[in-house]
């Protein structure tokens, strides 16, 4: 759990809840079961009809990642391939086996596999790229999904006061009731936008960094899997694992 996330969604509700409060009012006057049900539901069927049904749900099923921990795990990879080198330049290639077995990401455990049983690096690089394009174009339909919802829910918001305002104009009996059910129907709006730019875009944002993470991690990892294939020893394998680090993580590692 990323507290910082969780933190910056709480603090902007936060903010909404103050100016109600501060208004004079209660947060509970925002809430509309029908305003709710009519943005959230017709975002997500709209969404499903523009989007494969599929990648709707599995998006909406992974929006709790968002809060997640998103650091980049450079160091430890870079650390893990110094090691690898240094076993590999001691006792050989075929000696990696072992280790490469303990190994808990799968992308790694498929390169190394590939790089101990000999295959051409330039069969290695082209399979693992494969890999990575493929994680890159998966990880965009789950984000993508989200930046979509983004731009439907206001729409829908729009829709719900349109249609308030009609029945409320439709079925008025008195002037003094105007206020009111026009201040009701206005709710959608609201919701239309909190939901865009409260959780939909922000959430979208947030998956969208984590895979470009999730994406250099894997080159990273691969730039080390061809230079122990190459031979050079560790500090060889640090210094150009290093160098592709960008620059913010560079300055980190320097600084450690």
């Amino acid at each position: 759990m990323n507290p910082l996330a969780l933190g910056g969604l709480l603090l902007a509700l936060g903010g909404i809840a103050y100016v109600v409060v501060a208004a004079g009012s209660s947060p509970a006057a925002l809430w509309d079961t029908s305003s709710f049900v009519l943005v959230l539901g017709g975002t997500i069927g709209i969404t499903m009809m523009t989007m494969p049904a599929e990648d709707v749900i599995t998006a909406l099923k992974l929006m709790g990642r968002a809060f997640g921990n998103a650091d980049a795990k450079y160091d430890e990879i870079i650390q893990l391939f110094v090691e690898l080198a240094e076993q590999a330049r001691k006792d050989g290639l075929l000696s990696l086996e072992e280790r490469i077995a303990r190994i808990d990401n799968p992308f790694i455990q498929k390169g190394m596999q590939l790089l101990v049983d000999g295959t051409d690096p330039n069969l290695i690089r082209q399979m693992l790229e494969l890999d990575i394009e493929q994680l890159e174009s998966r990880h965009a339909r789950r984000y993508q999904v989200l930046e979509t919802m983004g731009g439907y829910a206001p729409t829908m918001g729009m829709l719900g006061t349109v249609i308030g305002i009609i029945f409320t104009l439709a079925n008025l009996t008195t002037p003094d009731e105007i206020g009111a059910k026009v201040a009701i129907a206005f709710i959608t709006t609201l919701y239309g936008a909190l939901f865009a730019n409260f959780i939909f875009l922000p959430i979208g944002g947030r998956l969208k960094q984590m895979s470009k993470l999730e994406v250099s991690e894997w080159e990273l990892a691969l730039e080390g899997m061809l230079a122990i294939q190459a031979g050079d020893n560790p500090q060889i394998v640090k210094q150009k694992l290093e160098a592709f680090l960008p620059v913010g993580a560079r300055n980190k590692e320097s600084e450690g």
